[in-house]
C-alpha cells in the first residue's frame, strides 16, 4: 500500500521532511543534514541448569530515528522553531519522518538539542532530534460474561471461626528449660 507521502518524488532533496498528522510541516527548517535509524530486537533468555541459557522469543523494540536539521533565519524565526520543538517534546502529537528511501510514520519527539557555532554563522541553528516509534493498537471490547468461581457468600459465612475461650496450656519441660536459660541472668539481676 503506498504511503501517505508517496506522491513526493524519491531521491529529490526536497522530499526530506518531518510532517504532522494533518500534513503540515512539524518543524520549520531549511536543511535536512543527517538521518540515523536504529532498529533493535532483544531475545529473552534465562539461565537453566548447569550454567547454560535458554532463548525463548524475540521482542522488537521501537525504532529510533535521529535527525539533524538546520535553519538559517532571524532570531524570531529560530525562536519559533524551538517553540515548535518544545511543543512536540511536551505533547503527544505524532510526526512522520520522510526520507527518499523510507517513510517513518507515527513517531514521537523524545528529545532534542541544538548547537550554535561561529563556523556555522550566528544566524544558523543546528538541531539534533531523537524520535521514537509509537505503535498504534486498537482496543477490542466484548460483552463476555464470566461465571462466578464459587457460590455467593451467605450471611453466616466467615473466614475464621470462633473457638470460644480457651484455658492457657502449660509449657513442656524443654520449653521451660530453654526459657530459664535465656532469661536466668536477667531475672537474677532484677532480684538483687
Amino acid at each position: 500500500m503506498p504511503g501517505l507521502f508517496s506522491i513526493l518524488p524519491p531521491g529529490v532533496p526536497g522530499s526530506w521532511s518531518i510532517y504532522k498528522a494533518d500534513g503540515g510541516l512539524a518543524v520549520p527548517f531549511d536543511t535536512f543534514m543527517a538521518c540515523t535509524v536504529k532498529v533493535e530486537a532483544k531475545a529473552a533468555h534465562d539461565p537453566v541448569e548447569k550454567g547454560s541459557f535458554a532463548d525463548y522469543n524475540k521482542v522488537v523494540s521501537p525504532t529510533q530515528v535521529g535527525v539533524v536539521l538546520a535553519r538559517t533565519a532571524s532570531t524570531a524565526e529560530l525562536s519559533a522553531m524551538l517553540d515548535a520543538l518544545d511543543a512536540l517534546v511536551a505533547g503527544t502529537d505524532l510526526v512522520s519522518v520522510i526520507t527518499p528511501e523510507k517513510e517513518f510514520m507515527d513517531y514521537s519527539l523524545t528529545s532534542y538539542d541544538y548547537d550554535r557555532k561561529n563556523e556555522n554563522g550566528v544566524d544558523r541553528l543546528v538541531v539534533n532530534l531523537v524520535l521514537e516509534e509509537i505503535r498504534q493498537v486498537e482496543a477490542e471490547y466484548s460483552n463476555e460474561q464470566i461465571p462466578p468461581t464459587k457460590s455467593p457468600r451467605q450471611p453466616g459465612d466467615s473466614a475464621t471461626k470462633q473457638a470460644g475461650k480457651q484455658a492457657p496450656q502449660e509449657a513442656d519441660t524443654a520449653t521451660k528449660e530453654r526459657t530459664w536459660k535465656k532469661y536466668d541472668g536477667q531475672i537474677a539481676r532484677r532480684l538483687n
